[in-house]
């Protein structure tokens, strides 16, 4: 029957995988081009948003040869995605005060005290690390412990065992300093749930995730009826023209099957597909934390919905937000993972968004190339299905590529358009152009913690910022609009720039001193803007208290002071020397100093105390408002992006701006692409947080 099969399909030309499993449905042709190019054998793909799945569909075989059609329960065996569960549980523990990232490991688990880190090369000399490994670093795989390859390991299938092995090995080199894939760190950190929760890794994982998530059938054991609805592995013939299926153990004695599971039944399936070793994990109840798991699509949804939802779902709250913040952004400090993605508490964060989800989303792959992302700015979640065991770089490229960026093409759900401001056009000072405009949240207690976000100050606008985030945080938004530098221009003013930041500061005041009368909190307020916006934002923040008591006018009474200052794409100087050092070739700013770039640097000498005025890199000091700069773009300039276009936008303005902030001993985190930033997602997330914090 098989070998009339083929001939017909040889006579018909038409591949063996295409006669089964199209899905009606936008995904569906994609993931049928995975089965007909020979990349998968079979594959699920779903697609889902904050409220639930829009999309799931499926193309090929759970089994190329018995030709079985895939089904959408299809159980997948998803390997290293199994660290993001781990992840999410140990951050449990975290929200409720049991576990600290900052904690060295043998505060929970004694047996990694007096841990060594091992001799270079050629040498037999080990030396005590320069900290002990903290959670944080097992859990980012920046720890230094022995790898999960290492041969003398001994497998005990027991994680305690194993775990207490991983310890009496001395560490690759010095915590914190390299980042390498690391299964016994995560194994780790799931004994460290063991320990502190006082139940089984796999018991916890079950009663405080799969089961009230109603993951029905995400297990390290599957039963008969999941074994039969198993997704069976495939890779290339020899002439790798075709997919054939694996099997591993197919042929070993029921009796020594029974022997390593210690009675425990193992459908024989479980053996083909993962080989005869699961047996001892089923005979032992053994989860392995960095990569046990079997699940299936619409499980794997519950979980990357409730992800996507910060943490809740279905009206349970399962992780705080700022706990998902902290899995979601990297930790891995000063040791790089690559250009596309670091790693944050068990997962992986992307760093660009060339294969689809927008950079900052989170997930993680499988050793046989399954995938899950979470995408919070498009408002998706991406799950990817598949057993191949030696797909080539290049196909995963395409199968990733193409599934992730039709799922976002076809289901990305942005923020919807600002609505109307609660208050509109209100004047801040005689001037025209000196207005701004009140969003206050839907969500949230008044008083309300408060961004300022500055419009341009070459004509005049107000930009409100991302509304609909600070709405669901409970903050309010203010537009701000001030005089712009055509207006001093107009009106002769020797230092345009002037206009502008002066109008910033009066803002400031004036908000503080109506705060009131908004349900606005005085003490919480934050200033931000992009590009040539970011100029006043900076300035208010790195200006001291500009509150003049003795005046007649109460808005100058008030305080100018701010929580924090966010920058994105900016200039943050007026220095046309400091301009050049940072970005060469750059000429952007000098009509702030009312004349041209060429005569701002012949005349630099005679403008410096204007500079030192208006500036706000000349305004540093150690009280100065907490700083973070962002920019989408890195280093190196995009293929896209025009020459002049990155000059001005450039990451280096915000990196020189940083080395003279670190210097006054000012705060001043930096972020693009490469370059993450510990404990924060973006710049929003900056605000939000520290417009949180008790003043």
């Amino acid at each position: 029957m098989k070998t009339l099969t083929l001939l017909l399909s040889l006579f018909l030309g038409t591949p063996l995988l295409t006669q089964a499993g199209n899905a009606p449905g936008p995904i569906a042709p994609i993931l049928q081009s995975f089965v007909d190019k020979r990349i998968a054998p079979g594959v699920v793909g779903l697609v889902l948003n904050r409220d639930g799945v829009v999309s799931i569909e499926k193309a090929g075989y759970s089994s190329i040869a018995n030709q079985t059609p895939i089904r959408e329960d299809a159980v997948f065996w998803i390997a290293s995605m199994s660290k993001t569960f781990t992840g999410a549980a140990l951050m449990m523990l975290v929200d409720e005060g049991k576990v600290r990232l900052e904690d060295p490991v043998e505060k929970y688990l004694p047996e990694f005290k007096g841990q060594t880190v091992a001799g270079t090369a050629g040498s037999d000399t080990s030396h005590p690390p320069k900290h002990p490994i903290t959670v944080r670093e097992i859990m980012s795989h920046t720890s230094g412990l022995v790898l999960a390859s290492d041969k003398t390991l001994k497998q005990t299938h027991v994680l305690k065992d194993d775990v207490t092995e991983y310890a009496s090995r001395p560490l690759r080199h010095e915590p914190g300093t390299k980042y390498e894939y690391n299964n016994c760190g995560i194994n780790t950190g799931g004994r460290i749930i063991e320990v502190v929760s006082g139940m089984s890794y796999g018991e916890f994982m079950q009663t405080r995730l799969f089961d009230p998530l109603g993951m029905k059938d995400t297990t390290c054991w599957p039963n008969d009826e999941q074994a039969a609805r198993l997704a069976h592995s495939a890779r290339f013939t020899e002439d790798k023209t075709d997919l054939v299926e694996v099997k591993q153990d197919s042929n070993v004695p029921a009796q020594a099957v029974e022997r390593l599971s210690a009675g425990v039944p193992v459908p024989a399936s479980m053996i083909a597909e993962m080989g005869f070793g699961i047996a001892a994990d089923y005979g032992k109840h053994y989860a392995m934390p960095a990569g046990g798991y079997f699940s299936t699509a619409r499980d794997l949804g519950q979980f990357c919905q409730m992800l996507l939802r910060s943490g809740e779902l279905n009206g349970r709250r399962y992780l705080s937000e700022n706990a998902v913040a902290t899995m979601r952004v990297s930790q891995t400090g000063d040791a790089k993972v690559s250009a596309q993605e670091s790693y944050g508490i068990g997962c992986s964060v992307k760093l660009t968004d060339e294969e689809g989800p927008s950079a900052g989303s989170f997930g993680h792959r499988g050793a046989r190339r399954t995938a899950m992302w979470i995408d919070p700015k498009n408002r998706l979640a991406m799950v990817l299905l598949v057993e191949r065991m030696d797909m080539s770089g290049e196909q995963q490229k395409v199968m990733y590529a193409d599934f992730m960026k039709a799922a976002v093409a076809k289901h990305a759900n942005p923020a919807p358009p600002p609505g109307p401001p609660t208050h509109a056009n209100i004047s801040f000072g005689p001037h025209a152009h000196q207005l701004i405009d009140i969003y206050l949240p839907k969500k949230g207690d008044a008083p309300y913690p408060v961004l300022l976000w500055f419009g341009g100050i070459w004509k005049p606008a107000k930009h409100p910022a991302n509304l609909g985030f600070f709405d669901s945080k409970g903050v309010a938004v203010i537009a701000v609009q001030t005089r712009t530098m055509e207006d001093a221009t107009a009106e002769k003013e020797g230092v345009p720039i002037s206009y502008v930041q002066s109008d910033a500061i009066r803002a400031v005041q004036f908000v503080r001193q109506n705060a009131a009368k908004w349900n606005l909190d005085p003490d919480r307020l934050a200033t931000g803007g992009g590009s040539q916006g970011a100029q006043p934002a900076l300035f208010v923040g790195c200006s001291r208290d500009q509150a003049n008591a003795a005046s007649l006018d109460p808005v100058e009474r008030a305080s100018s002071l701010v929580s924090c200052v966010a920058a994105y794409r900016c200039q943050p100087t007026l220095d046309p020397v400091r301009m050049q050092e940072w970005v060469p070739g750059v000429k952007w700013g000098a009509p702030a100093m009312g004349c041209s770039f060429e005569e701002s640097l012949k005349r630099r000498s005679e403008l410096l105390p204007i500079l030192k005025k208006w500036s706000p890199d000349y305004l540093l000091h150690k009280n100065a408002a907490p700083m973070f700069f962002e920019n989408e773009w890195g280093l190196t300039q995009p293929k896209d992006v025009t020459q002049a276009n990155y000059d001005v936008h450039s990451p280096r303005w915000a990196l020189g701006f940083q080395a003279l902030a670190q210097g006054a001993g000012a705060t001043c985190l930096v972020k693009f692409p490469e370059h993450p930033v510990d404990g924060y997602v973006d710049i929003w997330d900056f605000v939000a947080r520290q417009l949180q914090k008790k003043q």
